[in-house]
């Protein structure tokens, strides 16, 4: 009996080995992974998995794993990073079952992704996981090759964390900067490293194992083009370019000569600081914002309704939820005073000041309970980008006041081409699904005529500095500048001289489509 049940094991061992199928650690290497049943992100490198939850963390700490032709019940340490194929995945845990040892089957592998089988892992024996082919700056793989450095302090580490830093200063904004979702998606939620931003920048700044022409030219495609805003990240990069330039001129002199003048322009005016054009109040410019406070109510990691308020009109925005269309509850007058705002429609809306900021009640002197409490926020792009979704709803549905509704569009439409970037063309998360209807948020700024021409014009032009017709989106919009351009030629000489030169330069080469 007992032959029996060995040789019945055996078989069995002998049929899963023969299921499974081979993958390579390249393969597993090549990208992160997107667990979609609970959320989870993957990342393998040559001996550690790294799996944190997108709604918590990114980059947590590693677990050893190791490729294998077989099932084996005891973990290896002996044979971690050493096989370069296998149809298992053998891993040591070290979360709730300290040193247990898992063997993931191989059961599919596709280009896009990969399904692992484990029959000792309670509720998630099977993970399919699908690579994650997002154009969004890769953070997971980006954390975990600093963590490897800092761990391992090799050549090889070196080239992974280089590998993987951005290579564009819209990856470098978004990533250090925290640039457009700031304050209304939590940051570990929309991998946002600002707050983190020293150590990775110092790791990049000490560097000594990497070609040099490589490594100053990633420092130079980073630079150009890189706005000046003088926020902590920014104010570190151009000290460590200004540094690593002083060091070795005569090669970024060389690498410059590969760029166009165009480039070349961008990249000395941000190691410059040439603040002169922020000073004439005109990109980014600090006018009076049509929208004065803002306030949410949130559920989870997200804001589902908004009040925002002017002068004399109070906004209750609802559907605010990432990937929905959000929408006016309604838009009524308003009136400020020291303790409340009143409305005609018998809402009221009372601050009350405590030490953790100022929050808005909601409620109507009739009812015996409050309706709703809003918290103060502040500012964004995806704030910004949800009034102009909402305006536009209600300009094509006209059922609210034409004037009203585009100088609420117009606000809420990008003033730079980081921001247009973001909304109009980026897939990234928060951006309520803009990039889809991106073409009709474009004809509508086109056809807007409550505003003023000139203000219409140098949002026009702020917007186009920078940009290139890289897509669809960008060269639509690239023909939208070119057909207003001619129709007001003259407002629009005007208005370019309240620009720098290397910013007109800028913008007539973009509407030309030259770089």
């Amino acid at each position: 009996m007992k032959k029996k049940y060995s040789s019945t094991l055996f078989a069995l061992m002998i049929s899963s080995v023969i299921n499974a199928q081979e993958v390579t650690m390249d393969f597993l290497k090549s990208s992160s992974w997107n667990w979609n049943r609970i959320s989870y992100q993957v990342a393998f490198t040559e001996d550690s998995i790294y799996m944190g939850t997108k709604l918590s963390s990114l980059g947590v700490d590693a677990e050893a794993y190791y490729l294998s032709m077989e099932p084996h019940s005891k973990f290896r340490d002996d044979l971690v990073g050493k096989s370069k194929k296998g149809r298992y995945v053998v891993v040591k845990s070290n979360e709730s079952t300290p040193s247990k040892t898992f063997n993931f089957r191989i059961m599919s592998v596709s280009d896009n992704g990969i399904s692992l089988y484990c029959e000792d892992v309670a509720d998630y024996n099977e993970r399919i996981l699908s690579k994650n082919d997002s154009e969004k700056f890769d953070t997971l793989r980006f954390s975990c090759s600093y963590k490897e450095l800092i761990r391992k302090h090799g050549k090889q580490y070196q080239q992974a964390f280089f590998d993987r830093f951005p290579s564009t200063w819209y990856d470098f904004e978004r990533t250090f900067n925290g640039a457009f979702f700031k304050n209304d998606i939590n940051a570990i939620y929309k991998q946002d490293f600002s707050h983190d931003f020293e150590k990775y920048l110092n790791a990049f700044s000490n560097l000594k194992d990497i070609d040099t022409k490589e490594y100053y030219r990633k420092l130079i495609d980073v630079t150009i083009g890189m706005p000046i805003q003088n926020t902590p990240a920014s104010d570190m990069w151009q000290k460590i370019v200004a540094t690593k330039v002083a060091r070795n001129k005569r090669l970024v002199s060389q690498l410059l000569n590969e760029k166009t003048e165009l480039q070349r322009a961008r990249f000395w005016q941000f190691m410059q600081q040439d603040n002169r054009f922020m000073q004439k109040n005109v990109v980014g410019n600090k006018k009076q914002r049509f929208i004065k406070e803002i306030y949410g109510r949130g559920y989870g990691f997200f804001d589902v309704e908004l009040v925002c308020m002017t002068d004399s009109l109070c906004y209750y925005i609802t559907n605010c939820v990432p990937k929905q269309t959000p929408g006016i509850e309604f838009v009524v007058p308003c009136r400020m005073t020291e303790d409340s705002c009143k409305t005609d429609k018998g809402i009221v809306l009372t601050r009350i000041h405590s030490d953790k900021g100022t929050i808005l009640q909601m409620y109507i002197p009739e009812a015996e309970k409050p309706l709703r409490k809003f918290g103060e926020r502040e500012p964004s792009a995806v704030t910004d980008t949800l009034l102009m979704a909402v305006a536009y709803r209600n300009l094509v549905s006209k059922n609210m006041h034409q004037r009203e509704m585009q100088h609420l569009f117009f606000e809420g439409f990008p003033s730079t081409w980081s921001e247009f970037y973001a909304v109009m063309i980026s897939d990234e998360y928060g951006n309520n699904g803009f990039r889809d209807n991106a073409d009709r948020y474009i004809y509508t700024f086109k056809l807007l005529r409550c505003i003023p021409v000139r203000e219409k014009l140098r949002k026009m032009v702020g917007i186009s500095i920078g940009a290139m017709a890289q897509d669809s989106v960008s060269e639509l919009w690239r023909t939208v500048v070119s057909d207003l351009s001619a129709r007001y030629k003259d407002e629009l000489n005007s208005v370019l001289q309240e620009f720098e030169p290397w910013q007109q330069t800028s913008f007539r080469q973009f509407v030309e489509n030259k770089e």
